[in-house]
């Protein structure tokens, strides 16, 4: 018996992590939908000089919607790795483009939530989901760890709708 006799003869291999697979991309469809919707952001006001601040987050509008699609193609197809390391690229971006420099500008980002959380956790979080996905040991912890940040600013939201929903305005 050859090789390839015994390839046609065996069942297809059942998908493996397949509630991760989906939830890594309901996750990343969420970013990109989010990074879609921010897009517009990135067409300069010509009234004033352009900061370096603005610059980095033109930079992180331009990357975001790249990583989070390629995200929820590894998601989508299977790379259940990949895509954690994605997920974990995209919150290191933002914490790198867009975080930090937001303390210069205005102090500590207490309108968007708990700064520790942005600022700390989170990348501390991606650093570790990374490091998992690298090993290839424990991706569903990893892909606990990269999902905190897209739930802890989507729960309020839902909540919030849920709320209008059964009370109205």
């Amino acid at each position: 018996m050859t090789i390839a006799e015994t390839a046609r003869g065996a069942p297809p291999a059942a998908p493996r992590h397949i509630g991760l697979r989906t939830g890594l991309a309901a996750l990343a469809a969420l970013e990109l939908l989010d990074a879609m919707m921010r897009v517009q952001l990135l067409l300069p006001d010509y009234q004033h000089p352009t900061s370096f601040v603005q610059a980095l987050t033109g930079v992180y509008l331009a990357l975001a919607p790249l990583v989070s699609g390629a995200a929820l193609l590894f998601a989508a197809i299977g790379r259940v790795r990949q895509a954690v390391l994605a997920l974990a690229l995209l919150i290191l971006l933002t914490w790198l483009l867009h975080g930090i420099w937001s303390i210069h500008g205005s102090g500590l980002p207490w309108a968007n939530g708990n700064p520790l959380l942005q600022l700390f956790i989170f990348p501390a979080a991606a650093i570790a989901a990374a490091a998992l996905a690298v090993k290839n040991r424990r991706l569903a912890i990893a892909g606990l760890l990269v999902s905190a940040p897209t739930i802890y600013g989507w729960v309020p939201m839902v909540i919030f709708t849920i709320g209008v929903l059964i009370y109205g305005f």
